[in-house]
C-alpha cells in the first residue's frame, strides 16, 4: 500500500522558516514596546526610582555608659561639690559616686573618662583623709590589691586622722585636670591643685577597672599619687573647682 501524502520540497520549507523568523520577530518587537511603555511610565511618575532609606543612626552615648565615648575629656563635666574633711570633692549622679558609707568609702563610678576622673579625684582624698574608722575600709575595698596597697596600709598603720566638718586651710583644693590616658581597663589622671598661697603642684594618679568599678592603684611607695611638682599655670589643664 502506498501513501498519499508527498515530501515536503526545499521551497515548502524555505517557506515555513520564513513563516518562524516573522513570528519570533513580532513577538520581540512586542516584547521591547511593553518594556519601553514601563520605563515611559516610570519617568512620568518620578524619574528616578526612589532611593533607598538612610540606616538609621547609632544611638546618642549616654554619658554614664562606659566604651562608647570618646576616650578624653575636653570639658570639665557638671558637679555638686561637698566638703570631706577638709577637701572640697565632686559628686554627680551620672558619674559618680552613686554611693557614700558616710567618710568611709564611696563607690558606684560610670565606666568612661568623665567616671574615672571622679574616681579618682574621690578615691585619692579619702585615701589620705579618712578617719581612723574609716580609713582601712577605704583601702582595703576601693585600691587595687598587692604589694603597693600591702605598703600604704604598713605606712599608715600609725596614723591618727580625725573626722574634719570645716574646710582646711592647711589643704590644697582641686584647681583643674587632665586625662593623661585611658582605656576601659585604666585610667591615669593628672590632678592640679591649689594652695591658699596661690600655688599650683601637679600629682598623677591611676586607676583600675576592677570588678564593675573605678579601684586606685597605689604607687609602689603605697602613696595615692606620684610626688606633687609645683607648676606655673593651668597651662594645658581643663580648669575645674568647688571652690
Amino acid at each position: 500500500m502506498t501513501s498519499s501524502s508527498t515530501a515536503p520540497t526545499a521551497q515548502d520549507e524555505g517557506r515555513s522558516g520564513r513563516r518562524l523568523a516573522t513570528l519570533l520577530g513580532s513577538a520581540a518587537l512586542v516584547m521591547i514596546l511593553v518594556i519601553l511603555a514601563l520605563v515611559i511610565a516610570v519617568g512620568r511618575r518620578g524619574g528616578n526610582p526612589p532611593a533607598a532609606a538612610p540606616s538609621p543612626a547609632p544611638p546618642a552615648a549616654n554619658p554614664a555608659d562606659g566604651g562608647t565615648g570618646p576616650a578624653t575629656l575636653t570639658t570639665a563635666p557638671v558637679a555638686r561639690w561637698e566638703l570631706y574633711q577638709g577637701a572640697v570633692l565632686p559628686y554627680s549622679p551620672d558619674y559618680g559616686p552613686r554611693t557614700v558609707q558616710g567618710l568611709g568609702p564611696a563607690t558606684g563610678y560610670s565606666h568612661n573618662p568623665a567616671g574615672a576622673l571622679f574616681a579618682v579625684t574621690q578615691l585619692s582624698a579619702r585615701a589620705a583623709l579618712a578617719p581612723n574608722g574609716d580609713w582601712e575600709k577605704v583601702i582595703q575595698s576601693q585600691v587595687v590589691s598587692g604589694p603597693a596597697r600591702d605598703a600604704g596600709l604598713a605606712a599608715g598603720a600609725s596614723r591618727n586622722v580625725a573626722p574634719n566638718t570645716a574646710a582646711s586651710a592647711a589643704l590644697t583644693q582641686l584647681a583643674g585636670f587632665r586625662i593623661a590616658n585611658y582605656t576601659d581597663s585604666a585610667a591615669t589622671v593628672d590632678l592640679i591643685t591649689r594652695a591658699k598661697t596661690g600655688q599650683l603642684q601637679t600629682s598623677t594618679s591611676t586607676v583600675d577597672w576592677v570588678d564593675g568599678d573605678w579601684k586606685l592603684v597605689f604607687t609602689p611607695a603605697g602613696s595615692v599619687g606620684t610626688y606633687p611638682l609645683v607648676v606655673p599655670s593651668l597651662a594645658g589643664y581643663i580648669p575645674w573647682s568647688g571652690v
